[in-house]
């Protein structure tokens, strides 16, 4: 990645509705992918003004613009293995999670749905799994799935769950849903569409 003075064609692109792919998996260093990933968001921040300064006559007000989907986001907000407060990893993911949590706020104002996925929920800072407004938990096992219920009967039928099959949990209403997930191929989809950043 470069300093410049325009901003980079692929967030133009994502802007204007485009489906943009960034790839981390070449970028060994877990530091660089937490700056590259609070420098994204701060661009969003940025540049992607609130919905109640866009033209009300297009009756977009509440409604989402933008999609961002994270795998495996561990890799960026996980807690620090270090128990020492002080520690530069500590500190690092606390800035990173604290930056999250703000992020979160102002996201729904821009217009802008976050998706976000990992295998080991219980590894995560606690705002990764609490504030999201719906979750979806696959088969997982008792040091992840009371972390989305305390009612033991749900926990035993989380540990139990088919495989391709999940719970949604709506946190606005409280609903739940047991839910099937097919395959689901993109046969059009070429790597070169992708934007890779590998450093």
């Amino acid at each position: 990645m470069k300093l410049r003075k325009e901003l980079p064609s692929w967030f133009r692109k994502w802007k204007s509705g485009k489906d943009v792919f960034i790839d981390l998996t070449g970028c060994k260093s877990a530091v660089k992918k937490r700056l590259i990933l609070l420098l994204i968001f701060q661009m969003i921040n940025i540049f992607t003004p609130e919905l109640d300064e866009l033209d009300f006559k297009k009756k977009i007000l509440g409604n989402l613009q933008y999609v961002i989907m994270l795998d495996e986001i561990g890799d960026f907000l996980a807690e620090a293995s270090s128990p020492i407060y002080s520690d530069d990893e500590h500190l690092a993911k606390y800035y990173v999670n604290e930056k999250w949590e703000n992020f979160l706020g102002v996201f729904r104002s821009r217009g802008v749905s976050l998706l976000s996925a990992d295998n080991k929920p219980s590894r995560l800072f606690e705002s990764v799994h609490s504030l999201p407004s719906i979750q979806i938990v696959f088969r997982t096992a008792h040091s992840c799935n009371h972390l989305f219920t305390k009612i033991i009967e749900e926990q035993e039928f989380l540990k139990g769950l088919e495989h391709r099959r999940a719970i949604v949990v709506d946190g606005v209403n409280g609903y739940k849903y047991e839910i099937f997930t097919p395959d689901f191929y993109y046969p059009y989809f070429h790597t070169s569409r992708a934007k890779r950043i590998n450093s």
